[in-house]
């Protein structure tokens, strides 16, 4: 499970990103990575680093192309952000994109501009425009977050602590292979390339199997959002999804459907093979949520006098699955989720 600790306070820094501008030191959060040994658990990064960036880490976009935004008192050390082993990425904070995350992509960035991966949705036609505030943060890898340890490493991936990444329509294993001295996935060779670059992006979930011995805790810190997320997921298609805060919370709360367009209900458990779902890993499997045409959250084993779903929990930092199967636009689309607790001032 991962159990979170929130400051509530915001104090004032006394410097501003711009001159109009006020500026903020977030609240800082702790939470715990832990995996039994022998099982799995599902987990998200939801806490934001404090980045060292050369350069604005805040800012207002003075430009937006299709695959970049620009600030033109930026003053980035150009190709900075844009290098592997130093990935980033950027959080819009203000505007009707407020929430959303875009990794910088390795064509290397300016002065003033950033090129993005935008998860093919066209930056100038998204909501994100020209004044909203945004900041640069760094992002965790593989290497970075586990190192060499506290995972247990091995010469396979049968032997080692697996970390799984959703590729989209299959999961993605990685190792730290003992032996070379490097992060791998299963299927590589000794000379394959390192993998200690992987990306664990701050809007996804991933998998660790704890085969080592003895219980696994990571503890981590860094800054508790001050905004509600933006998440992009595949339509028709199935993302692995963080929900983006440290908090629990309920299937009701989070009224996924409300947020997104087209969101196909179904009468009962036997029509929901054609509904959208959210899928939630149990510790030991996944237990599938559709929405029924009364509105209540179901279980797909549930029966017609099943109570309501509405009050399961989502613990904190724990990603979902969102399985879409409306054909839609058949490109990714947006959930705009807000804040599930308040920061004091």
């Amino acid at each position: 499970m991962i159990r979170s600790l929130i400051v509530t306070s915001l104090l004032t820094a006394g410097v501003a990103a711009r001159a109009a501008d006020v500026a903020y030191a977030p609240p800082v959060g702790g939470m715990t990575l832990s995996v039994p040994a022998g099982q799995t658990r599902s987990f998200a990064l939801p806490l934001v680093h404090d980045s060292v960036v050369s350069g604005a880490r805040f800012g207002r976009i003075t430009a937006v192309g299709s695959n970049y935004i620009e600030d033109s008192l930026a003053g980035w050390t150009p190709a900075a952000l844009s290098t592997a082993s130093n990935p980033h990425y950027v959080r819009i904070r203000s505007g009707s994109a407020k929430g959303r995350i875009l990794m910088v992509s390795s064509t290397a960035n300016t002065a003033s501009r950033i090129y993005l991966n935008t998860d093919s949705v066209d930056l100038a036609t998204s909501g994100i425009a020209q004044g909203d505030a945004f900041e640069v943060v760094l992002a965790d890898t593989l290497s970075t977050f586990f190192g060499s340890g506290p995972l247990s490493g091995g010469a396979d991936a049968t032997t080692a602590d697996n970390v799984q990444i959703w590729a989209g329509t299959s999961w993605v294993t990685y190792y730290y292979n003992t032996p070379n001295a490097k992060w791998q996935r299963s299927t590589d060779t000794p000379d394959s390339p390192a993998r200690d670059n992987i990306v664990l992006r701050p809007d996804r979930g991933f998998m660790i199997t704890r085969r080592g011995g003895g219980d696994l805790s990571i503890r981590f810190v860094g800054k508790v959002p001050d905004a509600g997320s933006r998440v992009v997921h595949s339509r028709p298609g199935v993302s692995f999804l963080s929900l983006g805060f440290p908090r629990d919370i309920t299937l009701g709360e989070l009224a996924f459907s409300t947020r997104v367009s087209g969101w196909r209900t179904a009468a009962d458990s036997i029509s929901a093979t054609g509904a959208d779902k959210i899928q939630v890993w149990n510790n030991t499997a996944w237990t599938i949520y559709y929405l029924s045409d009364s509105g209540s959250w179901q279980r797909i084993t549930d029966n017609g006098a099943s109570p309501s779903r509405n009050s399961v929990v989502i613990p904190a930092g724990r990603p979902v699955m969102v399985s879409r199967v409306d054909s839609g636009s058949g490109v990714a689309t947006f959930a705009d989720i807000p804040l599930n607790y308040t920061i004091a001032n």
